[in-house]
């Protein structure tokens, strides 16, 4: 079975850092999930978020990649230093998240998305 895949920009994303993308990011992964699945693809860019994002397992995440170096090469989902709470909350089961990373405009906050999911694969909390 072939899924969907949802562009965020597709949806009203901008994806410069400074715009809000929250809503138009939870949009594609609410269609995901009312669809029960399919890919929310981030192109190239920095997705600021403001709230908490909510994805359903059936669907996955995927950028295009990114760069420890720099946040001007690659797809982050960016959050402010004032920022609380949890950025992505992930339901269910089969979710993956890939080549997104994640950053903070206060840098040693920040961290790529696949070392966050990586160590929760390895606590044991993600299957």
């Amino acid at each position: 079975m072939i899924m969907a895949t949802y562009n965020v920009k597709d949806f009203g994303a901008i994806g410069d850092g400074t715009n809000d993308d929250t809503q138009f990011i939870q949009a594609a992964m609410d269609l995901a999930k009312q669809i029960k699945g399919g890919t929310v693809f981030f192109p190239p860019g920095k997705y600021l978020v403001t709230s908490t994002l909510e994805l359903n397992g059936l669907a996955s995440i995927e950028g295009s990649g990114w760069s420890t170096n720099s946040m001007e090469e690659g797809s982050f989902i960016f959050f402010k230093e004032s920022f609380s709470g949890d950025v992505l909350n992930i339901t269910g089961r089969n979710a993956t998240v890939n080549q997104l990373g994640f950053a903070c405009d206060q840098p040693q906050i920040g961290l790529p998305m696949n070392l966050v999911v990586g160590l929760l694969f390895m606590s044991g909390l993600m299957t």
